[in-house]
């Protein structure tokens, strides 16, 4: 099995972006709330990556077993 370079996990960026977002809304600072709500697509996005990369794994190995 050929070892994989580990790639970094982004699932902190949903909270990250969370938190600027709460305090763009509270000081009205449209900076704050639009940089949060880049963070929480980031972190989406590496989230639904991740899923997919694992679920492709899944099936190949599945498929060598037989």
């Amino acid at each position: 099995m050929p070892k994989r370079k580990r790639k970094p996990n982004l699932v902190a960026f949903i909270a990250i972006g969370a938190g600027m977002v709460a305090v763009g809304i509270s000081t009205d600072n449209w900076g704050l709330l639009g940089g949060g709500v880049v963070f929480i697509i980031i972190g989406a996005a590496s989230v639904v990556k991740a899923r997919r990369e694992r679920d492709t794994d899944d099936t190949g190995d599945e498929q060598q077993q037989d």
